[in-house]
């Protein structure tokens, strides 16, 4: 477990599964190649407000993913993932693992 007070940041090359994510997203320039404005733009809705994001790159093995720089995690949403790769995952391991 991580304390308020220590300001501990995810580090940027951490992926995070996310099961409530419905969109892909990265911050992480390095991990992305073929950086274009996207047709479209997405409104992202989060802890920090709501954000217009307007760039897409690819992520290489996967897909095209959003790309938000200012962005504090890479994420990838469990239901786009499970699409293209079985997933599995123990659900009865609920032990706390901080980083």
């Amino acid at each position: 477990m991580c304390s308020v007070q220590e300001k501990t940041r995810i580090p940027l090359s951490w992926i995070l599964l996310v099961s409530q994510s419905t969109s892909d997203m990265f911050c992480n320039l390095k991990m992305l190649g073929n950086i274009q404005e996207a047709k479209c733009q997405l409104v992202l809705h989060c802890n920090g407000g709501t954000v217009l994001v307007s760039k897409k790159g690819d992520l290489k093995g996967y897909r095209t993913v959003w790309y938000y720089p200012t962005g504090i995690v890479n994420i990838l949403s469990f239901n786009n993932v499970q699409k293209k790769y079985h997933v599995t995952f123990d659900s009865g391991n609920t032990e706390v693992q901080g980083f």
